[in-house]
Parts: structure tokens; sequence; C-alpha cells
């Protein structure tokens, strides 16, 4: 579906049917990388132009792990690509990308609720992940990422997303708070 992963899936078997965990976060790695060189982040996301911008993942080691190594030295807007392994939420504030794939015991809304600042791209896997309320929703099929991205929560964040990345997935215009905080 989206030809600027083509090389790093091209690589992979034609089922995605037992593919490693590894290989699955090295795809879905590739692909936020991608999507983060069309977002705009709103003006104080970054103490200056020298700050780099931080990708924090709520996941299980072996994800953070193929994550940080597909990502390592890589750089998005002139800014250094720094991943960091959350073990809580604390330092999601701090994150301008935050990659969730474990919820460890929280709701997604939430989690949602808890991290919808400004300026924080929150990424996701599962269908049901834009519709509740968190930006970039991904799922796998046949080694491409597919997409949801819920416009209405990437509004609320500040952030500006291309039209080249958003006619690319599926477009949800709503809800655009976390269910729990919608009257």
């Amino acid at each position: 579906m989206l030809l600027l992963l083509a090389p790093q899936v091209s690589r992979l078997p034609a089922a995605d049917t037992g593919l490693p965990a590894a290989i699955e976060y090295q795809i879905k790695a590739s692909f936020v990388y991608t999507v983060a060189k069309f977002v705009e982040w709103p003006e104080g996301a970054f103490r200056d132009s020298g700050t780099p911008l931080i990708l924090g993942i709520l996941a299980d080691d072996a994800a953070s792990e193929a994550i940080a190594e597909t990502l390592r030295g890589r750089r998005v807007h002139n800014r250094a690509l720094i991943v960091k392994r959350l073990t809580d939420l604390k330092g999601a504030l701090d994150c301008q990308i935050l990659y969730v794939s474990s919820l460890e015991g929280r709701s997604l809304p939430a989690l949602l609720s808890q991290v919808s600042a400004e300026g924080i791209l929150t990424v996701g896997e599962g269908s049901d992940f834009a519709a509740s309320g968190g930006i970039l929703g991904l799922t796998l099929r046949e080694s491409l990422v597919q997409f949801e991205v819920n416009i209405g929560a990437a509004q609320r964040a500040g952030l500006t997303i291309s039209s080249k990345i958003l006619r690319l997935g599926h477009v949800l215009k709503g809800p655009t708070m976390p269910a729990e905080a919608r009257p």
C-alpha cells in the first residue's frame, strides 16, 4: 500500500502468518518513521531547533528493541530521533511520538486521556486505536501497514499530518476525544 516502504517489505515472505514479532515491529517502526516526516508539530513542542524528537514506547522488551534498532541513527525534520522505552506514563508527556503496543492493564480510553497533550502523536496497534481517540492506528496485512488516522485527535494535539499520508490511509473524522472524556 505504501510505496515508501517497498524496499523494506520486499525482503519479507508473501504471507504474514507466522511473521516473527521482530520483523513485524521493524515494519511498523519504518512506517511510523515515514509518517513522522510528514507531520508538523505545533510551536512549542520542542525547546529549540536542536532538541531531538523523542519516540516513547509502551511495549514489551522485544518490541521496544526491534523498534529502537530499526530507528537507530535516524533523523526527522533535521532532529535526531531518540527512542525510549517507557515503563509508565510519566515520561510520555516528554515525547513527541508515543507508540503503544502494550496497555499493561490500562484501558485504552484511560491511557489516551492521560497522554492527550498538545504535540504528542499517539500511535497504537489494532483497528480500535484511532476510533478510541488515538491519532494513528496500525494493522499489518500481507507485510504492509494499513492505518487509520483520527484527524480530530490530531487537530486536538495541534498536529498537522500531510495529505500525502492521509490519502494513503483511512481517515476518521471523530471522535475528537477519548470515549470516557465525552459528555
